[in-house]
């Protein structure tokens, strides 16, 4: 299904007394709200109570801002409280268990080993004229929608749990109220928990591919540094040969001449002591000085 737009009515919905929206809806009754939902009331009481508390001990105080009072419960709220309550009940009776229920709207289920966010709220509209006094006190939380639109008179439901394809919603209308959405909700809350193992085994299944084509590919290129690096040094040993056999042939050509124009001091050698420091330097160029086995054990060295 696709996400809903914002609908554009006329005129703000009539609220309907709360006892008047029992009498065939097909929802939890009041008096017979699911221990989560009912929880709800005791909560907000239990808000009211703290405001007006705080402002009682505030009210001596010119610097300090009271809380504002929290309205009664109106009977789009206690509808929407029934709704969840009937949902949640349906869900047990599917095999589900009612983990968290938040009074904002949003439910927790536990299906199958799975927790499942939906959400049950007001589907909102946006009037021609905004609402004034009565009209828009239709819920004691006003700062949770937005304040240019209003309650369209139906609730929306809504798996807020990501799902793989689109995220399934319901909303009523005048000709299915709520209790005749709450079968196809629960239907495809528990249907979506075997596409949602499913979706993560093959989730999990491509990271371990990635995973293991990355290990591959680090280690491609692990064993060609290495093999760079001995390919850099078997280089490097033809360099310092081919140089040692100039460096030979230069120093014979100075041992000749040595002969013939005898030995000198220059600083703090002399010419034969010179020389024997340029043999020295010139061996160390020799890649054969261990023979092949020492030449290749240098190249390979880590």
């Amino acid at each position: 299904m696709s996400p809903s737009v914002e609908a554009r009515a006329p005129e703000p919905p009539s609220i309907p007394d709360a006892k008047e929206t029992e009498k065939d809806d097909g929802l939890d009754p009041l008096d017979g709200l699911h221990p989560k939902i009912k929880a709800w009331i005791a909560e907000h009481k239990r808000e009211q109570k703290e405001h007006a508390q705080e402002n009682r001990r505030r009210r001596n105080d010119i610097w300090s801002w009271g809380k504002s009072l929290l309205d009664d419960l109106t009977p789009r709220d206690l509808y929407r409280f029934r709704a969840s309550s009937s949902l949640c009940r349906a869900i047990e009776a599917a095999g589900g268990r009612v983990k968290e229920a938040d009074i904002h709207g949003k439910l927790t289920f536990t299906v199958g080993g799975r927790d499942m966010e939906c959400m049950v709220k007001e589907k909102m509209s946006r009037p021609i004229k905004r609402p004034e006094g009565e009209a828009a006190k239709w819920t004691a939380y006003p700062h949770h929608h937005n304040s240019g639109l209003t309650s369209s008179g139906f609730l929306r439901a809504q798996i807020s749990t990501w799902l793989p394809g689109e995220q399934p919603q319901w909303i009523e209308s005048p000709r299915k109220p709520f209790s005749q959405l709450i079968p196809a909700i629960v239907e495809t809350v528990v249907a979506s928990v075997p596409r949602l193992i499913e979706w993560e085994r093959k989730r999990e299944e491509d990271r371990r591919r990635y995973q293991e084509a990355e290990r591959r590919r680090w280690e491609l290129r692990r064993l060609k540094e290495i093999d760079d690096a001995r390919w850099s040094r078997f280089r490097s040993a033809a360099t310092n040969w081919k140089e040692k056999q100039l460096l030979d042939a230069f120093i014979a050509e100075l041992e000749a001449r040595l002969a013939s124009e005898g030995n000198h001091a220059i600083g703090e050698k002399t010419t034969t002591e010179w020389l024997d420091w340029a043999k020295d330097r010139a061996a160390e160029l020799d890649p054969f000085a261990e023979g092949l086995v020492g030449l290749f054990r240098d190249v390979q060295r880590p």
